[in-house]
């Protein structure tokens, strides 16, 4: 029951206001988040007021406050929590977190931030790499364990498909490891006069970094009849406008112009192709923006997935619009070489909680462990499928859900990282 004994003057409830409000100034700084000093005050405070109410007296010690909020505390629930930024914070202040929700990756993703970790806790890494007799505090000896793992994938993928990712050669005779190959999709031309493939995108602009602007220039040949890229800076020529607008889609050969709808019509009619229209690398001070060739067009091509996903795409859902475009299942969102990248790394991930057994985890640890590693396969999909473009503002790749939808995308060219070359990455 509330007591009025233990109400505070104005002047006092004022002075303790602005003692919380600076503890909640100091909590929302990045540089605090894992700052012991700056939780353990706040945690002190949500004792103190606790204790307060039991006519208690908060305990001081960092262990001995932990254990009170633990037994004292009532538990703090989020019945829709997401992405679990709630729980998390919940969770860092001491408290008991409570949280559920109809999403079952929202569940999944909830289970590795606010459920999995405190089993974990302050529990020494099991790779053979690593010095089980340092102090290790916290989570820092699970997240050990999943770098050295997820490592050792990488590594294994790479023997097993790092030809599918060659480096780009350069005009010194170096060599550059691609971040990115650039496709973009196209239709044949309506006239019946042209019949060039034309490029679908809003713009041909690959970076807009002062001092390293780059677009990729259509070429057309006249006598073929064939859409090709050549890569330049802004030295030689400004970049044209894309070719969708909200009307249609102009031919970059004939300038004629067709509505939208013809393009859908192509697509659901399986005549929309890919064409690559430049390679970005990594370079000492930057971005390298190259012209595509055949080695790496037809290395992208060869690859041939043991696996695709199965799955139609619902005929009408909410932010889809993919099936206006003729992609009804989902492997459809993928290229070739995506799959198998994706299909290799799955497979990887019963081999690794072999070894983590045989390394001496506990068959809950080992299921743990593969838990994240399965989380950043998801995060590879996320910027290693066909909706994930590359941004020429900051020369990055982003992935497919930056927004709750599955468009069609006419943003710049399309992406692709290698993942078996970063630490982590995509394709296409």
């Amino acid at each position: 029951m509330d007591d009025p004994s233990t109400y505070l003057d104005e002047p006092q409830a004022q002075e303790e206001r602005e003692e919380l409000h600076e503890i909640i100034s100091e909590l929302v700084k990045w540089e605090n988040t894992n700052n012991e000093n700056v939780l353990t005050e706040a945690r002190y405070e949500i004792a103190r007021s606790i204790a307060r109410s039991h006519s208690e007296t908060a305990p001081t010690d960092a262990d001995a406050i932990l254990r009170y909020l633990a037994e004292k505390a009532p538990p703090i629930y989020d019945p829709f929590c997401g992405g679990g930024s709630i729980p998390l914070e919940v969770q860092r202040l001491g408290l008991r977190a409570r949280a559920s929700d109809l999403n079952p990756v929202a569940v999944l993703l909830n289970k590795a931030l606010i459920e999995l970790p405190p089993n974990f806790y302050d529990q020494p890494p099991i790779n053979p790499d690593t010095d089980s007799l340092e102090g290790w505090r916290g989570t820092s000896g699970l997240a050990n364990d999943i770098r050295y793992y997820g490592k050792w994938m990488r590594e294994e993928a790479y023997r097993s498909i790092g030809h599918l990712y060659p480096k780009a050669q350069l005009s010194d005779r170096t060599e550059a490891t691609v971040i990115a190959w650039l496709w973009v999709p196209t239709v044949t031309c309506s006239n019946p006069a042209c019949r060039v493939p034309m490029p679908l995108t809003k713009t041909f602009q690959l970076s807009t970094r002062r001092g390293n602007a780059y677009w990729t220039r259509p070429i057309i040949g006249q006598t073929s009849r064939t859409l090709s890229f050549v890569v330049q800076n802004h030295n030689f020529g400004v970049p044209d406008s894309g070719t969708v607008k909200r009307a249609g889609v102009t031919c970059v050969t004939c300038s004629n112009s067709v509505r939208l709808e013809y393009v859908r019509e192509e697509a659901r009619n399986g005549n929309m192709k890919e064409i690559m229209a430049a390679i970005v690398a990594e370079g000492d001070r930057g971005r390298l923006f190259l012209s595509p060739n055949d080695v790496h067009i037809e290395t992208a091509l060869s690859a041939q997935p043991s696996w695709r996903p199965r799955g139609t795409i619902p005929e009408q859902a909410l932010g889809i619009s993919l099936q206006n475009y003729g992609i009804t299942q989902w492997h459809q969102l993928f290229t070739d070489r995506q799959l198998t990248t994706l299909a290799t790394f799955s497979d990887l991930i019963s081999e690794v909680r072999q070894r983590t057994v045989q390394d001496g985890a506990t068959e809950d640890y080992a299921d743990a462990l593969c838990t994240y590693l399965a989380l950043a396969i998801g995060k590879t999909a996320d910027g290693g499928c066909k909706g994930a473009i590359w941004k020429n503002s900051g020369d990055f790749i982003s992935g497919i859900f930056t927004l709750p939808a599955i468009p069609i995308i006419w943003v710049l060219l399309r992406r692709i990282r290698s993942p078996v070359q970063h630490k982590i990455g995509w394709d296409r």
